[in-house]
């Protein structure tokens, strides 16, 4: 993988993506209504898209995350959205961040032991859930922001500079975006110090869940999967 980005996202399937886009997307299969209002779906009934782009961090513009995320193992909770965010038809506005790569929209924090019975509650986004450390040698640093404007927002979560618990400086780069309206999810990576295995998908409980077999594939399964992000200098 280049010096660019692999993406995810989670999208409200009228909204059409372009030919061009450059995202990898996570789109709603299906939604039910019933009696006029969306029924609850499924973190399993999301499809999955990849493509390559440009990696642009937020560190020159962002805030800092900041209390016990900054740790092993801690998390930051109720960092909020800046507007009412919809996943499997539940409304959210703050949100957690992890320090071993995993944003709860429930703010709930996330085990270093990486299985599905540990998935914490739901609104479980796993852009690189593994047994990180964000108080480790090399400077980790997470850092959030909300641009756009009023029916366009984007929240932004950044973990800069992440590492691996009991290691020195793995230099991991990603992050995890999630769009107003739309109620897209975008998971984007950028450069790795090391190459790192870590559990990539989206969960809403411990039954549902769909997971990426490898940071190569273009589909996502049901099974619960570790990926290998290799490293990726910059150029």
């Amino acid at each position: 993988m280049r010096s660019g980005t692999l993406r995810s996202i989670l999208e409200n399937p009228i909204k059409k993506t372009s030919a061009t886009a450059t995202r990898l997307l996570l789109a709603a299969m299906c939604i039910f209504f019933v009696q006029g209002s969306i029924a609850q779906i499924n973190a399993v009934d999301y499809n999955f898209v990849r493509s390559s782009g440009t990696y642009s961090s937020i560190s020159g513009t962002g805030s800092l995350v900041g209390g016990f995320m900054q740790s092993d193992d801690g998390n930051t909770p109720f960092v909020p959205l800046g507007f009412t965010f919809n996943y499997c038809g539940v409304d959210y506005t703050s949100v957690s961040g992890c320090a071993n790569g995993v944003l709860s929209l429930n703010n709930d924090g996330a085990s270093f032991i990486v299985t599905a019975g540990n998935i914490s509650g739901p609104g479980f986004l796993m852009p690189m859930w593994g047994d990180n450390d964000g108080g480790n040698a090399g400077s980790p640093v997470a850092y959030y922001q909300t641009t756009g404007t009023a029916g366009n927002r984007v929240f932004t979560m950044e973990w800069k500079d992440w590492s691996v618990c009991c290691y020195s400086a793995f230099q991991m780069n990603w992050q995890v975006r999630l769009y107003e309206g739309s109620n897209t999810i975008e998971f984007d990576y950028g450069t790795f110090g090391s190459s790192q295995l870590g559990t990539i998908g989206i969960a809403n409980s411990t039954s549902d869940y769909q997971t990426l077999p490898s940071s190569g594939s273009s589909t996502t399964n049901t099974s619960f999967n570790t990926s290998s992000l290799p490293r990726t200098e910059a150029s």
